[in-house]
């Protein structure tokens, strides 16, 4: 948690934050509740994270409110409700918060709490776009592969990984490898789950291992593989 570093920062902030709270400090309720799901003594505790996440978003923080919907959406704390989620979800894109628009572009990419529609799913994930969230680039991206439009989707993998998002590195590798939309070509397969393994991605990891203990897409280094392999076990660790 970077806010403390001992059980007795964590004790002092929470008792901060619970005196802010009571003199109705929103950010004090929002912050508790990060604590809380950070999980300040080992493990979250969902049902004060809750708590004070509702509080916050009762009084219109927007973070909150998309913080919240994640609850919701996974029934952690709360009886899963898609379509709550995807209600909080919208009250924060209200509030010109990004992440809640990327999320909702992906809860009509996928039906989630509301009908598929792609068209909607489109308008919000460019509506985070403009709105700086990065993510909804890839996320479009993979919207444009499910829809047949490759050309567009290949342009905004190579817009994500400008901006190192390891996650498009790896489906892009993976289209590349399989031959999925695009000409199958093993050496760029590689150089793409390289370049997420060396965001310490632990799909870009595996994948690159796997094909330098092959020799698929470059000459065979299974001293690079060993270290990939190890470098996994290590972030598993964590």
């Amino acid at each position: 948690m970077s806010d403390a570093n001992s059980d007795t920062n964590v004790d002092e902030l929470i008792q901060k934050y619970l005196r802010d709270a009571a003199k109705g400090s929103v950010t004090a309720m929002r912050k508790l509740a990060d604590i809380y799901y950070s999980g300040p003594y080992g493990s979250p505790d969902y049902d004060k994270a809750v708590f004070w996440y509702e509080k916050a978003s009762s009084n219109n923080d927007a973070d909150a409110a998309n913080k919240l919907a994640y609850f919701y959406l996974e029934g952690e704390g709360v009886a899963k409700d898609t379509k709550r989620a995807k209600e909080l979800f919208e009250i924060a894109a209200e509030s010109k918060n990004s992440a809640a628009m990327n999320n909702l572009g992906l809860m009509y990419r996928e039906g989630l709490g509301c009908k598929k529609n792609i068209d909607l799913a489109v308008n919000w994930f460019e509506k985070a776009i403009r709105s700086g969230n990065d993510l909804a680039i890839f996320n479009l991206g993979v919207l444009y592969v499910d829809i047949g439009k490759i050309d567009e989707a290949l342009k905004l993998f190579k817009q994500a990984i400008d901006r190192k998002n390891a996650n498009a590195m790896v489906f892009l590798a993976a289209m590349y490898y399989t031959g999925k939309g695009v000409e199958k070509d093993l050496h760029k397969a590689l150089e793409y789950f390289d370049m997420a393994a060396q965001l310490d991605n632990v799909d870009g990891l595996n994948s690159a291992a796997y094909m330098y203990e092959r020799g698929e897409g470059g000459e065979q280094n299974k001293i690079k593989a060993a270290a990939y392999r190890k470098k996994v076990r290590q972030i598993k660790q964590v």
